[in-house]
């Protein structure tokens, strides 16, 4: 918002209500710091507030997200087992997969196959999805 020129052009007194509105705050304040002291208080519960739920957010996501491949195809649950950071070897994990409208990996899409790349999270020592949930299909008529 703030002034423009054309509200100065339209009120040529602006300065003076400008003035006032500024000694009216002065005195409000030397009148009653205790509002403002109020006032800040509040504020700063407020801002204590936000960071205790970011800290509980930063809490479920424990991890950055990393990369995971597929060791084989998907089977009939909502797991499947993968290679952390590299194709092929290495660190093994579990991931838990999000399936809307089903509960087995090998009849959702996107179809799992070895190697299939998944970006997952460490949610306190549980690997999860971070990409899309997965779909369930379903056989056509």
């Amino acid at each position: 918002m703030g002034i423009t020129p054309d509200v100065m052009e339209d009120t040529p007194d602006i300065l003076p209500m400008i003035r006032e509105e500024i000694e009216d705050l002065r005195l409000t304040t030397e009148e009653g710091p205790q509002q403002y002291t109020s006032m800040f208080i509040d504020m700063r519960r407020i801002w204590e507030e936000i960071n205790n739920i970011y800290q509980q957010i930063n809490n479920i996501v424990s991890g950055e997200p990393r990369k995971a491949y597929a060791k084989a195809a998907a089977g009939a649950g909502s797991t499947i087992v993968c290679y952390l950071d590299t194709d092929g070897t290495g660190e093994e994990i579990t991931v838990n997969v999000e399936i809307v409208g089903g509960s087995a990996l090998n009849a959702a899409f996107p179809r799992l196959e070895n190697g299939t790349l998944l970006t997952v999270w460490d949610d306190n020592g549980t690997w999860r999805n971070a990409g899309n949930p997965f779909q369930a299909t379903g056989e056509c008529p």
